[in-house]
């Protein structure tokens, strides 16, 4: 097993650990919550003879075996794991293409998410109640989604957006607390967290840090949410993590201007995350009160 050893400012030691193939030439871990408190890693590697890609759940704190492939058609991709060994992620198999496990299980029929006939689906988390979150098409737009515990994608697992057409959920935390991205009116897309097991609202909106797009990516037990945001310029994207404001506090917000919408959104599945178009405009907005913001 290849490993490399690393040190913390503190003397702690660390080591990068191999995890192998199941078939192939290559293999990956991608999305946001691809590790649990177990060890065991959510990804994707090359099979039959690099024909294919299977999402794959690794043992704990070991290395990649034939038993670690989840199985699908020809393309399956696994996104978040929790901690029974539920995996999420989206697969050929199915119309939609989302799907959650059984604790530890494969992929299979009964994994199917998508209970509406979605063009297309995927889902980015899972906490450990079983309730998925992703994305989904309602009604000829990607929206968001969270799903009950251990229940499929419906139309009441729509979350909405922040006034725009699209949105998307990236992680769930065990409150039934979702984050992501959603558009503004005007294709401006900011980073949102909702309150728990509710929809997208304004209070959802967690700003930017100065420029006009910003997207959650994942979200811990107190709320806390970490991510991206573009600062003033637009030039720039940095990393953040929300934290706790002091009540009455207001926070600048880029919002968009009321233009014409001329470019449709793309998604990319092998980064796992959706891509919105930009457009310009600033103004400022207050925070809600007592809430976690950028």
């Amino acid at each position: 097993m290849l490993s490399v050893r690393a040190a913390t400012a503190s003397g702690a030691q660390y080591q990068i650990l191999d995890l192998g193939i199941i078939d192939g030439q290559f293999s990956r871990s991608e999305g946001y919550n691809s590790v649990n408190d177990s060890g065991q890693v959510v990804g994707s590697s090359m099979v039959n003879g690099n024909r294919d890609e299977h999402a794959f759940r690794s043992p704990p704190n070991g290395r990649l075996t034939t038993a670690s492939d989840l199985g699908g058609y020809r393309d399956s991709h696994a996104l978040g794991i929790n901690a029974s060994g539920q995996v999420v992620g989206y697969t050929d198999d199915f119309l939609g293409g989302a799907y959650r496990t059984a604790p530890n299980g494969r992929i299979d029929a009964a994994s199917n998410l998508d209970a509406i006939g979605s063009r297309h689906s995927i889902a980015y988390g899972v906490n450990a109640s079983g309730q998925a979150a992703g994305l989904a098409t309602f009604h000829g737009y990607d929206h968001a989604f969270r799903t009950g515990p251990n229940a499929p994608i419906d139309y009441a697992s729509d979350l909405g957006t922040l006034g725009g057409y699209l949105s998307a959920a990236t992680g769930i935390n065990n409150a039934g607390q979702v984050t992501g991205n959603a558009e503004l009116p005007g294709a401006v897309s900011h980073a949102f967290r909702t309150a728990p097991n509710a929809p997208i609202t304004p209070a959802s909106d967690l700003g930017t840090l100065g420029g006009l797009h910003s997207g959650g990516g994942a979200i811990n037990s107190s709320g806390q949410v970490a991510g991206y945001s573009y600062t003033t310029g637009d030039q720039y994207r940095h990393a953040f993590r929300t934290a706790r404001l002091p009540r009455r506090t207001t926070l600048a917000r880029s919002a968009a201007p009321r233009v014409s919408r001329t470019a449709s959104t793309t998604l990319d599945r092998s980064l796992a995350r959706p891509a919105f178009p930009a457009s310009p405009g600033t103004r400022s907005s207050p925070t809600v009160p007592g809430q976690w913001s950028i």
